[in-house]
């Protein structure tokens, strides 16, 4: 699967071949990531990227979760998801990040973009939320930009508690969204 946003830029299922990328990737972006990921810390093998694309594969093949790598001129350079789907209430989740060097250029706001269109159109979805910890000023700036509008705080999982991270819910309704959108 493959979603153009620009003719420099997809979106698409990343293969095993894509292995040693991702590792790298995260690798040159652990100390960026990890504040916010708590795999990030963990992520140290080729079978560890290996076994989360192939984790990943299964479950676009079963239809609960959509997790894409950004490739921006044919280099690997983050992840656009919706991270659980659920198809008897017609939402999914989304999730994202971007390697630092790509960072504050918009690409990560053109990469959910084309998602949340894939999302509405093609999945027929009703809504996604998100969420990102309350600190996390880029992230919040991303959903805000899309449209996303702020629907409350929640603790975050376990690990986030442990940090001391505050989690801010976001949510969009199909009605809300509009391709408009800069």
């Amino acid at each position: 699967m493959r979603l153009d946003i620009s003719h420099t830029a997809s979106l698409r299922l990343r293969e095993e071949k894509d292995a040693e990328d991702m590792l790298a990737l995260v690798h040159r972006n652990r100390d960026h990531l990890s504040p916010w990921l708590p795999w990030a810390a963990s992520y140290h093998s080729i079978e560890d990227a290996r076994t989360s694309i192939l984790s990943h594969q299964q479950q676009a093949k079963e239809g609960q979760s959509l997790c894409l790598g950004l490739w921006i001129e044919e280099v690997l350079a983050g992840m656009v998801s919706f991270t659980h789907i659920d198809q008897v209430r017609n939402k999914a989740s989304l999730g994202y990040w971007i390697c630092q060097d790509h960072m504050g250029q918009g690409k990560m706001h053109r990469a959910c973009s084309r998602l949340l269109e894939y999302g509405f159109l093609e999945l027929e979805l009703g809504s996604i939320q998100a969420e990102s910890a309350a600190r996390n000023e880029a992230s919040i700036r991303v959903l805000l930009r899309l449209g996303f509008r702020k629907t409350g705080t929640v603790k975050g999982p376990d690990w986030a508690q442990k940090r001391g991270l505050e989690y801010l819910r976001f949510r969009m309704g199909k009605e809300d969204w509009s391709t408009e959108r800069d």
